[in-house]
């Protein structure tokens, strides 16, 4: 197996993976523009649920990259590169974000003080998140590295089932089990970083251990199938006067599921797959902007919406309001492809953003 194609899945999960975080936050934005149950409410609630992999499949790359690494370096070397790589643009992205929200949302007041009150409150951009959550969590990947690549494939996948159960698993059960009384599992668990690590090792061992084989695909795409559904039913059904998000918490064991299921289906179909140059290139390429794109694409959307209001949306008839939406992910993912590209060709810009 050449390293081309080795990282090809990869490059088409990054690729994927942006592309549903920014429909995820289009359909979060309109959904609550349709009544509650009706067709075009449950019709982007389950392009919801479809589309929970995508951070989670952000965290599993990350593992699956750094861990299987031979690459032998200093630790602080391996901070200061992947750290360049990181937190450079994200401050950068949030003194834009910050500028846009006082100057053109006017939501927040101009001050260096409130600008860092507002970082390290973790309140300047919503997905910004998982920024904070993976940020932490390079400090610890070198030593973690030389612990994981030191498990045989049987203890490592004994512990990831054992944060599964858990950190994911318990918490949807004792969820579970509210519906129907006051009991639940009261257990220690690592809380969200334990998750966010358990995803981490997840996609090294499936980038490791999983073999890209007919059998695995459809056992992958059977358990993603169930998962998924599990949550529309379960949204749908304890949904009331908005959409009820807690079955669909990439915490829980049905998003990590799914998010299994996703990154076995895109290495049996991609992993020993030989492209032609060109698509090869351009699968290489988007690849390495979908950072970027993924930074950005918050700022294009809110731009839009300045125009295209949920007031807006609600005087249309759904099939117009369908269309609209669909056109305002096309045009978001065509904008944050084509900036991150010629920002990638600016020597200077490119460095921080």
């Amino acid at each position: 197996m050449t390293k081309t194609s080795r990282y090809n899945y990869i490059d088409v999960l990054r690729v994927i993976s942006s592309l549903m975080v920014i429909a995820t936050h289009v359909i979060m934005h309109y959904i609550s523009c349709f009544k509650v149950h009706s067709i075009p409410w449950s019709s982007l609630m389950v392009g919801k649920v479809i589309t929970q992999f995508a951070v989670p499949v952000f965290f599993m790359i990350s593992g699956a990259t750094i861990f299987s690494s031979t690459r032998e370096e200093a630790y602080g070397s391996f901070i200061k590169r992947r750290l360049s790589k990181i937190a450079i643009p994200f401050l950068t992205y949030s003194v834009i974000y910050y500028l846009f929200y006082v100057f053109v949302k006017k939501e927040y007041t101009l001050g260096v003080g409130e600008f860092f009150k507002r970082f390290f409150d973790k309140d300047i951009q919503g997905h910004f998140w998982y920024l904070y959550a993976l940020i932490p969590l390079y400090f610890f990947y070198p030593a973690l590295k030389k612990c994981v690549q030191a498990l045989s494939k049987n203890k490592l996948l004994s512990l990831i089932i054992a944060i599964f159960v858990i950190d994911s698993a318990i918490p949807l059960i004792n969820q579970l089990l509210a519906l129907f009384g006051d009991f639940e599992i009261n257990l220690y668990s690592f809380g969200r970083m334990g998750v966010y690590l358990n995803y981490t090792l997840i996609g090294y061992y499936i980038h490791t251990y999983v073999a890209p084989t007919k059998k695995n695909a459809a056992l992958a795409a059977l358990s993603g199938i169930l998962s998924s559904f599990a949550m529309v039913a379960l949204t749908y059904y304890t949904s009331g006067k908005k959409i009820d998000q807690q079955w669909i918490d990439i915490l829980l064991s049905f998003v990590v599921i799914q998010s299994v299921g996703v990154m076995i289906i895109a290495k049996c179909a991609y992993e020993n797959k030989v492209f032609k140059p060109f698509a090869q290139n351009m699968l290489s390429n988007l690849g390495m902007l979908s950072f970027s794109a993924y930074l950005v694409h918050m700022l294009v959307l809110r731009t839009i919406q300045l125009y295209i209001s949920q007031d807006f949306m609600k005087t249309l008839p759904n099939t117009d309001a369908a269309v609209v939406i669909v056109a305002i992910f096309v045009i978001t993912v065509i904008i944050c492809y084509l900036w991150s590209f010629i920002v990638s060709k600016i020597p200077l810009i490119k460095k921080i953003l």
